[in-house]
Order: structure tokens, then sequence, then C-alpha cells
């Protein structure tokens, strides 16, 4: 078996040779890992899938392919080589897709690694944001500066760069596994994103705009907000009792390990091939 890392992202990799080695394929098969090419990946970014598809089909092994960073939720039929791709296992996949012959729904990997879970009594910040702000998070920009928290205790963070906030991934992950709330709104372009991943992963309470309805979020124990503007419902998250917090904690990292995490995305996989 080959496979071939063309994800311009690597810092999802680890996650997806944990799927393939738990998946035991046989030898007949290869496994391509490859992102989905936009404007904003810059001018001097080339597509590799052409010269890759040329060498696949020279080849003629049936292929599995993971298809990544397509926010665009494009379809995604590119990548399908007739009598050589089996499945196509996809992020950012409209609900409406779900009866498609080839590509399959997959959520987004965690990436953030915490060096140890926190109890969740021991955790730091009541409530937290940290990440780059947009039209859809500028609303909760200014509810967050419009609140009074007496002595609640939160962080959050707004760049306008994706660039600039590489230096602070290392504090983005120490303040996740640090709070016990995790405001996740919407991303740049789509209606995922890591941050309610690794806030499940964490143990944290998640509040998200409304989840698209695939196999891995009908369980999903998150909080839905509206209105990024009004923030009523962390006010109702917040008054619950000790006991009520911790339930819903757990309930979140039984969500990731059950749904999320690579032994479930694997264990997925497998029925689908089969």
């Amino acid at each position: 078996m080959t496979i071939y890392n063309c994800f311009w992202n690597k810092s999802i990799t680890p996650f997806y040779n944990r799927v393939i080695e738990l998946l035991k394929l046989s030898d007949e098969y290869d496994v391509v890992y490859i992102s989905k090419l936009h404007p904003y990946n810059g001018p001097d970014a080339v597509d590799p899938w052409p010269k890759l598809k040329e060498e696949l089909v020279l080849k003629g092994r049936p292929v599995i392919l993971f298809l990544a960073d397509d926010e665009y939720y494009t379809s995604g039929d590119e990548y399908i080589i007739p009598g050589i791709t089996k499945k196509i296992f996809k992020h950012y996949v409209y609900f409406d897709y779900k009866d498609h012959p080839t590509i399959r729904p997959i959520p987004l990997p965690a990436v953030a690694k915490p060096k140890q879970l926190l109890t969740f009594d021991n955790r730091v910040y009541d409530y937290s944001f940290m990440g780059v702000n947009n039209p859809y998070r500028n609303k909760l920009k200014l509810a967050l500066e419009a609140r009074n928290d007496n002595n609640l205790k939160f962080t959050y963070f707004f760049n306008e760069s994706h660039g600039h906030l590489l230096p602070f991934y290392k504090q983005y992950s120490n303040i996740l596994i640090n709070s016990k709330v995790s405001l996740c709104p919407l991303g740049w372009r789509c209606n995922e994103c890591y941050r309610t991943i690794e806030s499940a992963r964490f143990g944290c309470i998640i509040l998200t705009s409304e989840l698209l309805p695939h196999w891995y979020n009908q369980t999903s124990p998150y909080f839905k907000v509206d209105d990024w503007s009004d923030l009523s419902v962390l006010d109702e998250v917040l008054s619950k009792s000790n006991k009520e917090l911790r339930d819903l904690s757990y309930l979140s990292r039984k969500w990731y390990e059950d749904y999320l995490s690579p032994e479930a995305v694997a264990e997925f996989i497998t029925q689908e091939l089969n």
C-alpha cells in the first residue's frame, strides 16, 4: 500500500495515519491524502491532482481518497477516477450529498493536542474564544466586550490574519483545555470548524451555530446559538449546577470518542468499504 500525502496542512496527517493504521487495509489499496486548492491558497500554489491522477490511472490500483480543506463545499466529483476511486471521505460536505454513490462525509480532525486533560473543576476559564475575526464572529466580539461578568474569568483573542495566529497556537490549546465552555462561531466560509472538534476532545461544553445533520453530528451535545450578538445561551449554561456542567463535559468527551476520534472514523470507513 502506498500513501500519497498531498495535504497542504500537514498537521492533520497524524490523524489520518492513525485511521489508516486502524483500518488495516489489504495491500490491494492505495491511499490518497489531498487538499482542495482555492484562490486563497495564493498564486504560487500548484494543484498536485492532475499529475497524481495520471500516475494513479497508469498504476490501476483501487484508491481510497481523503479530501480536505474544501471550505467552499464543492462536489469533489473531479477526484473520482472510474474503476479506481473506490470511496472519497471528505470534510465540508452538504447534507444533500448524503446519497452520493462515492463521497462520504467525515468530521474534521482534532489538531490541537493537550499534554493532559484537566479535570473540569480545575479549569481556569468559565468560557473562552481564541481565533480569527470575521463578519460572523464580529457579533460575538462586540457581545463579549459589552458583558459585565463580575468574577467570571474568560479570555479571547481576535486577529485579522491566519498567519498572525500561528505563534499563538500553543496558547490556543492551553486556553481551550482550561475552559469549561467553548464558544465556537462559524468559520470563514463554512459550517464546520476545528474548534468544535477540539473542544469535544477536551471535554468543553460547546456553544455553536446549528451543525449539519451528518452521521457524526446527530448526537452532538452542543448548545445552539442563533445570533452571536445574543449570549443568553451562554448565561443559561453558566447558571447550571457544577454537577450539571460536569455531566455536559462528559457528554462532549463521549461525543468525541464515539463519533470524531480516529477510532470512530475508522469504524465508519470500514462499514462504508464493506
